[in-house]
């Protein structure tokens, strides 16, 4: 897929050049893209430390309240 700037996709979407829908499509693909990138490093630098991520959810009223820590195994 050729790259283009976000700049370029929004503009290209306001003259009807490309469909909203799939534009947005094309948007969450790469967004899951680098999310998946990051992951990837994060639980590289992780694994090489020899570390994980402890994770608790504390459930307040209306919200769930995430606590993420990076512990030694």
């Amino acid at each position: 897929m050729e790259e283009v700037k976000n700049d370029e996709k929004v503009e290209n979407v306001k003259e009807d050049k490309i469909d909203p829908l799939k534009a947005a499509e094309i948007v969450d693909q790469e967004r899951k893209e680098r999310i998946a990138k990051c992951s990837q490093e994060i639980m590289a630098v992780l694994k090489k430390y020899n570390c994980d991520f402890d994770v608790t959810m504390v459930l307040g009223q209306n919200r769930i309240l995430p606590s993420i820590q990076v512990i030694s195994k």
